[in-house]
């Protein structure tokens, strides 16, 4: 298959035939439809990033897709042909706690697609576990469906913050998962959510998508209050 390959940073990612992936028993096969480019890739191949990056790493976690070929356990959940958008992580399916209590994201040998220790979705298929596939309705595309990861993030944030009734919610950061907080706190109740962020078109995209206010940084305090 055709992959875009990590070389060293601070140099475009090249294209190459590299190995098709094999599903192990509680693993998918995906092709890819639909990846998304976050800013955690941008910053894994400049140069200066603090994170190891090996050569020969396949990026890309925000992904969706169509299931090609399921191993022999994961096979009993999922058929060839469903579409899918993926959480990426790739859990072996074996081991405790994810097999006894169904925590996936506590797997003790849990690897990340598209962060240097598993390939990710800026190839033509991935592997994937099972646990990370989630059906996707025909009514959402392939494209929509790629966020779906990034927009987890947002999600998780609010409800981990238990938020009162009526909360106030400051958001510092208009970005992706800036704007996904915005709109899951708003869902969850939140009154009043101001955004402090520092470009215009995201502001415009925060007041767009429920920001009860927003505040550029680099200037005197004055809230723009959305009615």
């Amino acid at each position: 298959m055709r992959a875009a390959v990590f070389k060293e940073r601070g140099r475009p990612l090249q294209i190459e035939q590299v190995a098709d992936p094999t599903p192990g028993p509680h693993d998918l096969i995906l092709r890819v439809r639909a990846s998304g480019l976050c800013g955690t890739d941008l910053h894994l191949t400049e140069p200066g990033s603090a994170l190891p990056l090996p050569s020969g790493a396949i990026l890309g976690h925000e992904l969706a897709g169509e299931i090609v070929a399921a191993g022999a356990l994961a096979a009993a959940s999922f058929q060839v042909g469903e579409r899918i958008a993926v959480l990426p992580h790739l859990c072996c399916g074996e081991a405790s706690p994810c097999r006894n209590q169904g925590r996936r994201f506590s797997c003790s040998r849990m690897l990340t697609l598209g962060l240097g220790t598993a390939p990710g979705g800026y190839a033509e298929y991935v592997r994937i576990s099972e646990g990370g596939a989630h059906r996707l309705p025909a009514s959402i595309s392939f494209r929509h469906g790629a966020l779906v990861e990034p927009l987890a993030v947002g999600r998780h944030a609010v409800e981990l913050a238990r938020l009162p009734p009526n909360a106030t919610v400051l958001v510092l950061g208009a970005g992706p998962v800036g704007l996904a907080t915005v709109i899951f706190a708003r869902l969850a109740g939140a009154r009043h959510v101001p955004v402090s962020e520092g470009v215009a078109y995201r502001r415009a995209l925060a007041r767009k998508l429920g920001a009860t206010a927003v505040v550029d940084p680099s200037q005197p305090l004055q809230p723009q209050v959305v009615d």
